[in-house]
């Protein structure tokens, strides 16, 4: 009778542990199925699709993705680079001639300053007239095989005024309002015999763009300027560089009360009515001292 109920509890046992590991077999396989499930869904282990139709990370979090490549380009045949529209700077595309707003997407080119509308760039309007370019300009870097149309980029002249230095040592000076003080090398301060001549108790460092050392200061230089307009006989700072540099700076503008007057080029001491100095026009600077001081001084 023991022996019995021992072996019927032993079949119970063996029973029950046998059905716990069905049960856990069939959850294993019911939790593999619900995983299999979900990765479908986020498109996890199937072949992607062509980049054409590939959708980006945005677009699965239901977002909108990457905007289509623009259908138009500048007039340099450059790559158009898309941004958004800051709050520093005002954008007008050129096609609709429409001002963006702050972060809407737009498409452009810095070196032509184009640029446009996200709107403009893909369905651009009736009147949009694609550039041409000119053959035999090849850029590898370029995104069209024809290569760039070379643009034109405006050169602003310097303001620099005839001198004459001395007895006939003719330079150009330029007139620097940003500059704090007036400045003459130590090369063109040899070349008028005046380093003997230099206080030396001004030595110090210019700072700026670059830096240079200050060697001293020169006073009563004798400045002829234009023509034989005007003379002055004025103090700067020598700097030592090699380069020949005449610079009139704020403080012998404020000194002679001078005027630059952009607008007719010329350079005015003595404040409002005073004697205008013609400033050298972009053609002759650095070239025709000799015609533009219309004397006979020796350009050195």
């Amino acid at each position: 009778m023991n022996n019995t109920a021992n072996d019927e509890a032993i079949a119970r046992a063996l029973a029950h542990e046998e059905q716990a590991r069905a049960d856990a077999a069939a959850a294993s396989a019911a939790s593999s199925n619900r995983n299999a499930t979900n990765a479908n869904s986020f498109g996890i282990g199937i072949p992607p699709a062509p980049a054409s139709r590939r959708a980006g990370p945005a677009a699965v979090l239901g977002t909108p993705g990457p905007a289509p490549d623009p259908v138009v380009t500048c007039p340099g045949f450059h790559d158009l680079s898309e941004f958004l529209v800051s709050y520093s700077q005002r954008v007008t595309c050129k096609l609709c001639h429409r001002t963006l707003s702050h972060n809407d997407r737009a498409y452009g080119c810095v070196v032509c300053q184009w640029d446009i509308c996200a709107n403009c760039a893909t369905r651009p309007p009736p009147s949009y007239v694609p550039p041409t370019w000119s053959a035999g300009n090849t850029n590898a870097n370029q995104r069209y095989p024809f290569g760039p149309v070379p643009l034109r980029r405006n050169q602003t002249h310097m303001c620099l005024a005839p001198c004459v230095l001395g007895d006939g040592m003719c330079v150009e000076m330029m007139v620097d309002s940003g500059a704090q003080s007036s400045v003459i090398s130590i090369t063109l301060a040899q070349q008028l015999g005046l380093v003997n001549r230099i206080d030396r108790s001004w030595r110090g460092v210019a700072s700026g763009v670059g830096k240079a050392n200050i060697i001293g200061r020169i006073s009563n230089v004798i400045c002829t300027l234009g023509a034989g307009h005007v003379e002055f006989n004025m103090d700067f700072i020598v700097l030592d560089v090699n380069e020949r540099i005449l610079l009139l700076g704020l403080d012998l503008m404020r000194r002679y009360k001078c005027i630059l007057d952009l607008e007719r080029d010329v350079l005015i001491f003595g404040g409002s009515g005073g004697v205008e100095v013609p400033l050298l026009p972009a053609d002759e600077q650095h070239v025709n001292l000799r015609n533009a001081l219309s004397n006979g001084c020796t350009v050195s």
